[in-house]
């Protein structure tokens, strides 16, 4: 049986400290090509990819600034657009299998080993179908810029990303999480069992079958206070505001025990995996490339800091204190909500 060809797209903002690892990440696990659009970014990311481009000549980057020249009902949709050009270049391309990701999700599979294409052949040999992988968030770590490691404590989430066939299966309508497909396709879970999803958002998964499975995607949506308080100044494609308000607070490991899961990965695949991975960084020299993005990263921390504490004595004080909540910064005077 013929190996399928499965590519990843990213869209990516200030993204250069994380880059590498997460392209080292779908690499390894039998990803076949990766293509980046970069959009308003100031920091290092085309060098790390140029950097990887070399060695890797299947991991690629275009600009998409062109997109912020539209009329913001049109730029405001940017991640979808550029995921609309992906799925036309991969087509062009000839690639089996498509993904949408950002540069905080990882594909993970519980075994720590089983490749892409692996569960690809043994779920969808038949007849293709998407197949949706629920975010397992990875709760805040104490400190800054850390890897993906395999004791870490997490939550299974209704949100979804799905990996979708580009043949036999006809995408009408991109959408970031689940795609809208022509009549008659029954998306599967990892476990090759019929997708079910809520009633009232057609792109999370419903509540009877959120459970840990045999795939699913590390979303590092917390990383740590720092970097989670840095990451709301990005702002959203689809709001002017600076401040990106859509996080329901910081949530870490000390503050979550009651609720928590924890990744346990075979210490041997681990092992193969991080060895591998500090080689891959070391040939770019990535401590070097990224180190002033660090600096800017929590410099930024520092200024959302600022701009919510502003904010507590103006009508957005609910927003700003549900960012800082679970945060160091939160006010003492006002009750932890989790």
């Amino acid at each position: 049986m013929t190996k399928p060809t499965i590519k990843i797209c990213a869209v990516a903002k200030d993204e250069g400290p994380y880059l590498a690892e997460w392209v080292f990440h779908h690499l390894h696990f039998g990803f076949d090509s990766i293509h980046v659009f970069i959009n308003r970014t100031s920091d290092s990311s085309a060098e790390v990819l140029d950097r990887i481009n070399r060695q890797y000549p299947q991991v690629t980057y275009e600009f998409i600034d062109w997109i912020d020249q539209c009329d913001f009902n049109v730029s405001s949709k940017l991640q979808t657009i550029a995921y609309a050009q992906g799925l036309y270049q991969s087509r062009q391309q000839q690639v089996d299998w498509l993904m949408f990701l950002d540069i905080d999700e990882f594909w993970v599979p519980d075994d720590f080993k089983t490749s892409v294409d692996q569960l690809v052949t043994e779920i969808a040999s038949g007849r293709p179908k998407p197949i949706c992988h629920l975010w397992h968030c990875e709760l805040g770590r104490d400190e800054p810029f850390s890897s993906l490691a395999s004791d870490i404590d997490y939550k299974v989430s209704s949100h979804l990303k799905t990996l979708f066939p580009l043949r036999g299966v006809r995408v009408r309508r991109v959408r970031i999480h689940y795609p809208v497909f022509n009549n008659g396709v029954i998306a599967v879970d990892p476990n090759g069992e019929p997708m079910e999803f809520d009633e009232k958002n057609a792109q999370l998964a419903s509540q009877s079958v959120i459970a840990p499975k045999r795939a699913y995607v590390v979303h590092r949506m917390y990383r740590s206070e720092d970097e989670y308080l840095a990451a709301l100044l990005r702002g959203r494609p689809s709001q002017r505001q600076q401040l990106k308000t859509n996080r329901p607070s910081y949530r870490s490991s000390r503050r979550n025990a009651a609720s928590r899961l924890r990744f346990r990965w075979p210490e041997t695949e681990f092992g193969i995996y991080d060895r591998e991975k500090r080689k891959f960084l070391e040939a770019i020299d990535h401590e070097n490339l990224v180190a002033q993005d660090r600096v800017n990263i929590l410099a930024r921390a520092q200024q959302a800091v600022s701009l919510l504490k502003d904010m507590l004595t103006t009508p957005e004080r609910d927003q700003a204190l549900k960012c800082l909540n679970g945060t160091r910064y939160m006010p003492k005077e006002e009750p932890i909500r989790v």
